[in-house]
């Protein structure tokens, strides 16, 4: 079982978070090509699914590219997919609009909450981050016109008391990015993802994948 997470996906930017399209369609190659399947975020948490040959997309942050270049690439091919969505920056420069979001929502997408404005929950007060990750719940479930059920943790900075707000406001399951030298005991609040960049050449997305 492999999640993966991506930021953005063109082919016309190279920054950090940015995979470059025709790389981004070597990697749906190499799981379709070893017999992968492509499930959601909801299969992924069913006891029955979590196991073998199978694949998660992830998509962070909320970056336009969701609905620019993701949708139609996966919508062809019938994958499904997350993305993580931080409220505060819809319909900024660069990202999602709520009218993509419910498009994405639409065509079947799912769609998840990375709080309200992105910061390291355990270095803010409690009640700020059950604001964040509460509030940031509520308005996109109001505006993909369904239950948001899955939260990502930005930087992945997480603790126990976190992990508690997140059951409390009503999440189904939470994701994190994982480095190689930090591991979190799995569980479907510490579900761990393989991050990957502009940075990452063919042959590491190989040997992440092992």
């Amino acid at each position: 079982m492999k999640v993966l997470t991506y930021h953005r996906v063109n082919s016309v930017d190279s920054d950090p978070l940015t995979v470059k399209t025709e790389m981004f369609l070597r990697h749906l190659d190499y799981f379709e090509n070893r017999g992968f399947s492509f499930i959601s975020p909801e299969e992924l948490i069913s006891n029955n699914k979590c196991k073998g040959k199978r694949v998660l997309l992830t998509f962070e942050h909320g970056f336009h590219t969701g609905y620019e270049v993701i949708l139609p690439l996966l919508k062809a091919k019938k994958y499904p997919a997350i993305f993580f969505v931080a409220t505060d920056f819809i319909g900024k420069d660069g990202m999602l609009s709520f009218d993509q979001i419910r498009s994405l929502r639409s065509s079947g997408f799912s769609i998840g909450s990375h709080t309200i404005s992105h910061p390291r929950l355990t270095r803010i007060p409690m009640a700020r981050a059950k604001k964040e990750i509460e509030d940031s719940k509520k308005l996109l479930e109001n505006y993909a016109g369904e239950k948001v059920d899955f939260f990502s943790y930005p930087y992945s900075d997480l603790n126990g008391d976190i992990i508690n707000l997140v059951k409390e406001a009503g999440y189904k399951a939470g994701f994190l990015i994982s480095p190689w030298w930090r591991r979190y005991r799995y569980s479907e609040w510490t579900i761990p993802r393989c991050g990957l960049y502009h940075g990452t050449n063919f042959l590491l997305f190989r040997l992440k994948m092992l």
